[in-house]
């Protein structure tokens, strides 16, 4: 694999919130409304999921070189 591969691939958190935005399910998009969204109004919550997309809760390329 390549590093630009290695890089794109991204974490489980990129695996598991990519495709509640980008895929063609009906449910995932349902999933995020009726769950992920109401959960984001708790305060741990809320800053967690703040700092992850954000990319400040886990360096996003941490342990890349970049090419």
């Amino acid at each position: 694999m390549s590093p630009i591969q290695r890089m794109r691939r991204g974490g489980p958190f990129s695996a598991l919130l990519t495709p509640m935005y980008q895929s063609d399910s009906r449910i995932l998009p349902w999933l995020r409304d009726h769950l992920l969204a109401p959960l984001a109004t708790w305060p741990l919550v809320r800053g967690s999921l703040s700092h992850l997309v954000a990319g400040d809760l886990l360096p996003p390329l941490a342990g890349t070189r970049l090419p």
